[in-house]
């Protein structure tokens, strides 16, 4: 209103509203980080998801002499990205075989992501003789915000491709400071985490 008057005026105001920039992925934008296949498991596939817009391009890469391994961009699940991880049986030898499938984004060059995967092929009559720890969680190179909690997984496996239970599994800060470990919790079915 006019000061005193009755008379009301109105105006056009014109909004422009911009998305904002697209960040690039990092390694909180997948999960897990890291798979384990046993030979002779009905578990053949596995899902990688990648907390990516379902419209990002994606590719995924099989490192080399990973024979046993393959990699494709799957569907998108929850509006996000998979890449589907499918281990193929064809008599590698017995032992604990390490693979890579690196994840990369060609809208935003120079940034990737290797998944590391292990194959577990037991021996005949296979008797435990160590340890296997793969990262599920903060792989390398991870991205944390300060004052944000970030879960810490990883899955314990012997050689023989049993899943470890009631292990007391540790994480430690790389600040220097003793006493500040972190003790995981056993979910059950080899995975710790906390």
């Amino acid at each position: 209103r006019k000061a005193g008057g009755t008379q009301v005026e109105y105006f056009t105001v014109v909004v422009s509203i911009k998305p904002p920039a697209s960040s690039p992925p990092t390694s909180n934008s997948i999960y897990p980080l890291g798979l384990v296949f046993v030979d002779g498991s009905s578990l053949t596939q596995q899902n990688v998801g990648l907390n990516v817009p379902a419209s990002t391009m994606v590719n995924a890469v099989v490192g080399p002499g990973t024979s046993w391994l393959t990699a494709s961009v799957g569907p998108s699940i929850y509006g996000g990205q998979t890449v589907q991880f499918l281990y193929k049986q064809m008599g590698v030898a017995p032992g604990i075989h390490q693979g890579r499938v690196t994840i990369s984004f060609p809208a935003s060059p120079g940034v990737s992501f290797d998944v590391p995967t292990y194959l577990i092929v037991p021996g005949p009559a296979c008797t435990p003789t160590s340890l296997l720890m793969v990262p599920r969680t903060l792989g390398n190179n991870f991205v944390a915000t300060t004052g944000w909690p970030a879960n810490l997984e990883v899955q314990l496996v012997d050689n023989c491709g049993n899943p470890v239970v009631g292990a007391t599994v540790y994480g430690y800060p790389d600040s220097g400071n003793p006493g500040q470990e972190l003790v995981l919790a056993d979910n059950g079915n080899g995975i710790y985490s906390g």
